[in-house]
């Protein structure tokens, strides 16, 4: 049993965020991996982007952000 099993590689079209016109190229491989979860289990990603407002800045860097668990599970 597969979880995307009903997916096909050739015909997958990633989501909007990962296009090839999108103006922010960098990524978070984290972040990434659930945008692409979410949409090919037809969910809206950006639900889950809130949680981008709460990013801290630590004195020498942003805080790496990751969209909470709980978060996910409730979407």
């Amino acid at each position: 049993m597969t979880v995307l099993g009903s997916l096909d590689p050739a015909t997958y079209a990633p989501h909007r965020l990962h296009g090839p016109d999108r103006p922010f190229p960098e990524t978070n491989c984290y972040v990434d991996v659930w945008i692409e979860l979410l949409h090919a289990h037809g969910l809206d990603p950006m639900a889950m982007l809130g949680f981008c407002a709460a990013i801290d800045w630590e004195d020498d860097q942003w805080t790496f952000f990751k969209p909470p668990l709980a978060d996910l599970e409730a979407l």
